[in-house]
């Protein structure tokens, strides 16, 4: 089966620096390298269609090794420039062969089924339809005067709608996708002059991805889909856990919030940098010589011209942080950086001094003075942190390092208790009266749906947050943790197999609940170091 991709690139715009609704440029770039180079590993062939604008990008300058090129896109024209899902209804309407669409934002970890791809029509899975759905739904409805029969039928019926979601979409019946691609042109075409009363961004899934669904429905041909669990719309969890893979999980696919999802983003590239770490400092080469600013601007304070310049650069710092990482206590403050000063143009910061004046104080159980005095600590014990004389090639040696961490440890299940590990000697601790690091994640992560950080309420306590360094502009993440969190940390001073780490936690559980629960208990202990390995307090020892 033919296997392709699109990249349509708007000629107004310069398509290197443009961020297609990525958190930023050099993220959608390597997006782009890591999905076309997984595709090449496990099915041998990839062709590109493209206009001449994304075919340079993609081709010329990532020198990705697409088997085919077709500028095949020039002259399609898009009446909103929110549509972006029309240029690969195009690419699907110049089909004369069995295919597979394949996203630049999905990865894959192992070949796709054979059994999946000799089926008529298939699909990532069918979505069913809730919030994210219907809201735009019963704007088309209000507004648009033209819909393919299909289509309204199933938006008239008064029942849930469902939908694919086109991850991959393709299939032996490309017959099919004739009259499914001019159904979805007409569906544009005939609401043209309505598109302004409607969020054209929220319709593209109307004309690509329920329109297949209902379409296939009414021709009554089944869609065969690579995940059968049908997933709402809003509910797509686990489809960025880059940690899992390739032992876990098989296919990735960042749609969505996923994109602007900072940790999400960073591991992407690191896995980019993992599998195919030439492919990677090309980009970063290339976005240094288009003034692109990146995440770091580590790559910019150092001479680097080539890519042999950053070969060298990853090999160094890996050898650094080998030699250095349990040396923390022999690390002297930096003389020549005054953080605390450069704390307050941190974005970070910036964030929480803004979050206090945006607050609205009437009726809450604290001042507005209360709040200013307790961060202005807060900030103050995260400068002294930085303060530490700890050098970027360090931390980005570390961070070439924790790429492989969480597999090392979790991958054998079966010998999870005899794994060694050991808590970083990077973070920090700092406690705090209001849980500053739970109040920066509501606010960054209020576009993606998280249960926690939405029923979160400002109170006076006792928290605590974990400070990691990092060679990234920023200079620092910032987490939560809970006091269970902390005796870990504080007990894994030395290496210790797991299996020690679990019975000395045990003496802070009532000796009823380790005699009755003790398998619930270890299995909660496992969930926690999970996440400490990923905000890289906690690595594995000799592995």
């Amino acid at each position: 089966m033919k296997i392709i991709q699109t990249l349509y690139a708007n000629n107004n715009l310069t398509p290197i620096s443009n961020r297609f609704g990525w958190l930023r440029p050099e993220f959608h770039l390597m997006s782009w390298a890591l999905s076309c180079l997984q595709i090449k590993k496990f099915h041998k062939e990839v062709h590109l269609y493209a206009n001449t604008s994304g075919a340079d990008l993609l081709v010329n300058q990532l020198k990705l090794p697409y088997d085919s090129v077709n500028i095949s896109h020039d002259d399609l024209v898009l009446a909103n420039e929110n549509l972006w899902a029309l240029p690969k209804i195009f690419t699907y309407s110049l089909q004369k062969e069995p295919f597979l669409h394949i996203d630049g934002d999905v990865f894959l970890f192992e070949a796709l089924p054979k059994k999946l791809l000799r089926n008529s029509l298939i699909a990532q899975n069918i979505e069913k339809a809730t919030k994210f759905y219907q809201t735009t739904q019963s704007e088309l409805m209000s507004n648009f005067e033209y819909f393919p029969d299909c289509v309204r039928k199933d938006l008239y019926s008064e029942k849930p709608i469902n939908a694919v979601n086109a991850g991959i979409l393709g299939g032996q019946n490309f017959l099919f996708f004739q009259k499914y691609t001019k159904l979805a042109f007409s569906y544009i075409d005939n609401n043209v002059d309505y598109l302004s009363k409607i969020n054209v961004n929220k319709f593209n899934v109307f004309f690509e991805q329920h329109l297949f669904y209902s379409l296939a429905v009414q021709e009554k041909i089944p869609i065969s889909v690579l995940f059968n669990e049908k997933i709402n719309d809003n509910e797509y969890e686990g489809f960025g856990n880059f940690h899992e893979v390739p032992f876990k999980k098989h296919y990735l696919h960042l749609l969505g919030t996923y994109k602007s999802h900072l940790h999400t983003c960073i591991q992407m590239a690191n896995k980019l940098r993992q599998l195919y770490p030439n492919y990677y400092y090309q980009i970063i080469a290339l976005c240094k010589q288009n003034d692109i600013q990146l995440l770091t601007n580590f790559y910019a304070e150092n001479n680097l011209l080539t890519l042999p310049d950053y070969q060298k650069l990853h090999k160094r710092a890996k050898s650094i942080y080998k030699k250095s990482k349990f040396l923390t206590k022999n690390r002297q403050k930096s003389k020549h950086i005054e953080v605390f000063e450069e704390l307050y143009n941190i974005e970070k910061i910036i964030t929480l001094k803004n979050i206090i004046n945006q607050i609205d104080y009437t009726d809450k159980p604290f001042t507005k003075n209360e709040l200013e005095a307790d961060f202005q600590l807060f900030a103050e014990n995260i400068a002294v942190t930085l303060k530490r004389y700890i050098p970027n090639e360090l931390l980005y040696g570390r961070d070439i390092e924790a790429t492989n961490w969480y597999s090392l440890i979790f991958e054998h299940e079966e010998n999870i208790k005899e794994v060694q590990i050991i808590k970083c000697n990077e973070p920090t601790i700092i406690t705090s009266d209001y849980d500053w690091a739970t109040i920066l994640n509501k606010f960054l992560l209020s576009n993606i749906r998280i249960r926690y950080y939405e029923s979160f309420e400002i109170s006076k306590g006792n928290f605590n947050s974990l400070i990691v360094p990092e060679v990234y502009t920023e200079k620092f993440s910032l987490y939560d943790l809970e006091d269970i969190d902390v005796i870990i940390l504080q007990i894994l001073t030395k290496p210790m197999p797991i299996k020690d780490l679990f019975i000395e936690i045990q003496e802070y559980f009532d000796a009823d609940v380790i005699e009755n629960y003790a398998q619930k208990v270890f299995d909660f202990l496992i969930v926690l170091l999970k996440q400490l390995v990923l905000k890289k307090a906690i690595m594995p020892v000799n592995l």
